[in-house]
């Protein structure tokens, strides 16, 4: 899976396809099936032509006069204005890289799970550095090589062996020392399992900064002097997963930068760019609600931030850029959680959104195909399709069962219709239920109650 369905992104692909070449289109396939860090940056180009080329035409790195390769050569379908711009995709990676807090993590479950423990009632936190003279904040967690040595060394494993000897009573484990200083604790008594600490991905200054550094990059290329351009210049920036999208606002007891903050102060200082477009995924609900909202349950969302010449611009020009929003997708997931799934190793193409896999009505039953396809191929046997299918949750006290299939035929009800739909990259089978079904049941007088 990606931030958008597999099939939206195919789909893309497929209709890019009219204005990319074949050579361009293997290379963003190649980076999108090694399914690494990269495949994020490449997803969001893929999808941020396409929404262009709904509102004009789009050319993927035009020949400019230079060796210099832009993302996209815009012109608009009304009044034929044009643009040049680069996408560029940023994210907290480079926090990870200094303090490897998701690694952290992932190695804290995996240890809890090889000692064979449920994590249910696991809690950790890492703490920061005392106050330093910076606003700078710091974890105190050792680099990935040290973790044996500093954290999962003797004393945790006889921490894990105390809690699997008495599951009962609660357990903790403190690390504390010149680098480290992590609590672990087990709570048979709490709900769920994570971990919290300190925000430490906060822009203190707003120059230096991914998005900043990331910004001043794609302006170097586009302001050779050997680039046969004259029109508009702006630089698209997509969020992979960085925490200075949501952010807020800098103030006096609060000295860290968003992303607005950054790319206002980026305009200021780089008058040759004409505006600067930045695209981000926001959940639209949140909470207990998750599995009773409505779609869509993420949304795109798109910020036009102008230059000093943007006024200069025609109306169609920037009307054009206002409509961006309304062409993307639904997403399917955050850009956060997609680079801890490409971490976790997450077979993209096994994974599955978090839907019911069965839902009942008064006339329908709906089933995640790949489950019912399983039990047709014979590779589930009817109990694990039943467990898969969550009927255990199911039961009629019409009909005293916890099938729902049994219920309607108890029911003597004819089956109708069975159609298929799609949500994001899953397939469901519908089952339609009307009337008594005459052709195994009693026939009944229309008049009679």
């Amino acid at each position: 899976m990606a931030m958008f369905s597999r099939r939206t992104i195919q789909q893309m692909i497929n209709e890019n396809a009219e204005f990319l070449t074949s050579e361009q289109i293997e290379i963003q396939i190649s980076r999108l099936n090694k399914n690494g860090f990269d495949s994020i940056a490449t997803e969001w180009e893929i999808v941020v032509l396409n929404v262009f080329s709904k509102i004009g035409q789009v050319v993927h790195e035009p020949d400019l006069g230079t060796a210099a390769k832009l993302d996209l050569h815009f012109k608009n379908q009304a009044d034929k204005s044009e643009f040049i711009a680069d996408i560029t995709t940023i994210s907290d990676e480079r926090y990870e890289d200094q303090t490897p807090l998701k690694a952290f993590e992932i190695d804290l479950w995996e240890h809890v799970k090889k000692a064979d423990i449920p994590l249910r009632g696991f809690h950790w936190s890492v703490h920061a550095q005392p106050p330093p003279t910076t606003v700078e904040v710091k974890l105190m967690l050792p680099k990935r090589e040290h973790f044996s040595k500093e954290i999962f060394n003797k004393k945790f494993k006889n921490f894990l062996r105390m809690v699997k000897q008495s599951p009962s009573e609660a357990h903790s484990y403190e690390i504390s020392t010149k680098t480290t200083r992590i609590d672990i604790i087990y709570d048979p008594v709490g709900n769920g399992v994570g971990g919290g600490h300190v925000i430490h991905t906060l822009a203190a200054s707003n120059k230096k900064n991914t998005l900043y550094n990331a910004l001043k990059a794609k302006r170097r290329k586009q302001v050779n002097k050997k680039i046969d351009f004259n029109g508009a210049k702006g630089i698209i920036v997509c969020d992979g997963g960085s925490h200075l999208f949501n952010a807020k606002p800098s103030r006096n007891d609060f000295p860290y930068f968003n992303a607005e903050e950054i790319i206002k102060e980026f305009l200021r200082q780089n008058q040759s760019i004409d505006f600067i477009v930045a695209i981000s995924i926001k959940s639209t609900h949140s909470g207990s609600m998750l599995r009773k909202r409505e779609r869509p349950f993420r949304k795109v969302m798109v910020e036009i931030y102008p230059g000093k010449n943007f006024g200069a611009l025609t109306d169609e020009f920037r009307n054009s850029l206002s409509e961006l929003e309304g062409y993307f997708p639904e997403p399917f997931i955050l850009p956060d959680n997609e680079r801890d799934n490409i971490r976790r190793r997450v077979n993209p193409k096994n994974k599955r959104p978090l839907l019911k896999s069965i839902s009942v009505s008064d006339t329908e039953i709906r089933l995640l195909a790949n489950n019912l396809f399983s039990l047709l191929e014979g590779a589930i046997t009817q109990e694990k399709f039943f467990n898969l299918s969550c009927f255990d949750n199911y039961y009629n006290g019409t009909t005293n069962s916890s099938n729902p299939f049994e219920h309607f035929q108890r029911l003597k009800k004819r089956i109708v219709e069975v159609r298929v739909e799609e949500v994001h990259d899953c397939t469901y089978v519908v089952f339609k239920y009307k009337d008594h079904d005459p052709a195994n049941s009693d026939f009944l007088n229309p008049l009679k109650d």
